[in-house]
């Protein structure tokens, strides 16, 4: 994120959180917008670096490492979620938003009613993204004495790909998914959260959708070798 903002936009973007702040707040007085953009400018452009002998000067982005790059990437990071957000068809509808620099995490409320395509169905390809993984372990056995001997072919792991081409329209809907759903949410709200808390509110969501996943979605098992034998 910081090395492909323009230098322009993330001045800018200073410069209208700065506009924005109350100044009754501080006691001392504070320089001007302009002064605060320009010193910006300078802490932007000012960025150098040595490489194979030779010295290049930064000609966009905050430059990595620097203390002001994550507020002032922060400050513009805001600003585009926020215009991402008014375009967002359900912005009204939002039941939770969380963001942490450039990452943005939305739970909004729609119906079928207003999922459905002119034909009165719904459209869960549109609606629902493809996201499957599909992961596995590769074994890589180096001897010299046994390299030509033959592999065991025993060493083999199994994985469960489901079928979310095909989800069902009563798709966490359930009392007790909901439920869960909103304990997650409330406790993302009200909790003093930490970084643990947050990993286990995270593990807690994943397995309602586990759950969900393997109550209502068909699959099929996936046998993976070790590398060896495919």
């Amino acid at each position: 994120m910081y090395t492909n903002m323009e230098f322009n936009e993330l001045i800018h973007s200073v410069g209208r959180a700065y506009s924005s702040a109350v100044k009754e707040d501080y006691p001392i007085k504070l320089p001007s917008c302009e002064t605060i953009k320009s010193l910006v400018a300078t802490v932007l452009k000012n960025n150098y670096f040595e490489f194979n002998d030779r010295y290049f000067v930064q000609k966009i982005g905050a430059s990595m490492g620097s203390k002001c790059s994550p507020e002032i990437c922060d400050i513009r990071a805001f600003e585009v979620l926020n215009e991402v957000i008014e375009k967002f068809k359900y912005k009204n509808k939002i039941l939770f938003y969380g963001r942490y620099r450039d990452d943005a995490f939305i739970i909004a409320h729609s119906s079928r009613e207003e999922s459905k395509c002119a034909n009165g169905k719904v459209d869960l390809q549109k609606i629902i993204p493809d996201h499957s993984l599909l992961t596995w372990e590769i074994t890589l056995k180096f001897s010299q004495s046994n390299k030509n001997a033959a592999q065991p072919k025993n060493n083999r792991k199994t994985k469960t790909k489901y079928d979310i081409k095909n989800i069902p329209e009563d798709w966490l809907s359930s009392e007790s998914a909901l439920n869960d759903i909103d304990i997650i949410i409330q406790n993302l709200e009200f909790s003093n959260v930490t970084q643990d808390k947050i990993n286990n509110m995270y593990d807690a969501f994943v397995n309602v959708i586990k759950t969900e996943m393997s109550t209502k979605l068909s699959s099929k098992v996936i046998v993976l070798s070790d590398g060896v034998n495919n």
